[in-house]
């Protein structure tokens, strides 16, 4: 923009930036729904400090910033992308992909159908990615290197719980524990339409409860857990609520 539009064009404000709610704040508006609910990136370009531009202008205006638009329709494909499928049909999943330690507040994103692929723009850096689905195994992939102005291709297959044929065993589901392997500080990632207080129990590889209470589930939000007082080895973890019981394992190290 700067390149190609006359002198002195972007530069009001912070080189052409500002955040809108400087400006003014609106809650309930179009960015908030296409970001918090949808899971979507938005930015909004004001190409002119003149509201309505006359239609003799258009094509002026239209030189000074199609590069840009190009470039950033461009951007959208860099970071990490690539496809989830079911590790034994091969069907495409909706998956939620989350970047632990770095999405907060809706911020993280799924894996749409029918394709099952998922594009995740990032910046450079080394990035442990969780995968999730209803009635699938969780799977967290570590160490997912991203170098700036690049495309990492990350395609994951789930595993479905009842694989192997286990029979109607009733309302079973999984949840993430992350990290795992820990030393003693986990955080624990629930499917996002679960909510209410559950029963928490710990078991070892014995089947002696360790630890036990209760903990209550606000979709969206990350559960933290203290193991430290646990020795080394692996443990079961179980939240019941209900007729529900969700279940997962992790290594203390």
């Amino acid at each position: 923009m700067h390149l190609y539009g006359p002198n002195g064009y972007f530069n009001d404000l912070d080189n052409g930036v500002t955040r809108g709610s400087d400006w003014y704040s609106i809650e309930g508006g179009r960015q908030d729904y296409t970001t918090y609910f949808k899971h979507g990136r938005e930015v909004t370009l004001e190409i002119s400090n003149t509201k309505i531009l006359p239609a003799s202008q258009l094509l002026n205006y239209w030189n000074y910033n199609y590069r840009s638009f190009l470039n950033y329709i461009e951007e959208a494909s860099f970071g990490i992308n690539g496809q989830v499928t079911d590790s034994v049909t091969g069907q495409p999943l909706n998956a939620k992909v989350f970047i632990f330690g770095h999405d907060l507040d809706n911020s993280f994103i799924y894996s749409k159908l029918p394709s099952g692929w998922y594009f995740r723009p990032i910046d450079e850096g080394s990035w442990d990615v969780s995968f999730m689905a209803d009635e699938y195994f969780p799977r967290t992939i570590a160490g997912i290197n991203v170098t700036r102005w690049n495309t990492t291709r990350v395609n994951v297959k789930l595993v479905p719980l009842n694989i192997g044929g286990t029979g109607n065993q009733g309302p079973i589901a999984t949840f993430l524990v992350y990290p795992n392997p820990s030393t003693g500080t986990v955080h624990l990632i629930l499917p996002d339409d679960r909510q209410g207080k559950y029963e928490l129990r710990i078991f070892n590889t014995e089947g002696i409860c360790c630890l036990a209470g209760t903990m209550d589930v606000i979709p969206g939000k990350v559960n933290t857990l203290n193991m430290g007082s646990l020795a080394k080895g692996i443990y079961h973890i179980s939240l019941t609520s209900g007729m529900e019981h969700l279940n997962s394992r992790v290594v203390i190290r």
